[in-house]
């Protein structure tokens, strides 16, 4: 299967400047796709994401080398399925939202344009994430 399309399909979305799909299942940890601005994501960043989501809370992750502040775990929602996060202040002192989608096998990350929001970001990430739970990935 190529996940390319799927990548190609949220950075299309004038909202979303970067995207990456990761496998995070244990011990099998691995890009399946990104787009060049989240390509550098290290699997350490996907260990992190993909636990305890209390450590995520008091010492936010990191995508990409890029510190993000954890804001809420909706990954149980049958709804919404992701988790928001929100950088911190880069040199311009801009910030990104981050929406990160999660499914059985799979993390699907979106980075959003400066200015862009979560709700945004969250629902084209659903659509992919739902696509996947109802796929059994």
């Amino acid at each position: 299967m190529s996940w390319d399309s799927y990548i190609t399909n949220l950075t299309a979305h004038i909202m979303i400047d970067d995207a990456a799909i990761w496998g995070k299942t244990p011990g099998q940890e691995s890009q399946w796709a990104a787009s060049p601005g989240l390509s550098n994501i290290s699997v350490g960043e996907i260990k992190r994401l993909a636990g305890d989501t209390n450590a995520l809370r008091s010492n936010g992750p990191t995508i990409g080398g890029m510190k993000c502040m954890f804001i809420r775990d909706n990954s149980d929602d049958p709804h919404i399925l992701s988790m928001d996060l929100k950088s911190v202040k880069d040199e311009q002192g801009n910030t990104r939202c981050v929406c990160v989608g999660v499914s059985k096998t799979a993390l699907v990350i979106a980075k959003g344009s400066k200015e862009s929001n979560g709700g945004t970001l969250a629902e084209e990430v659903y659509k992919i994430v739902n696509h996947l739970k109802n796929s059994n990935v």
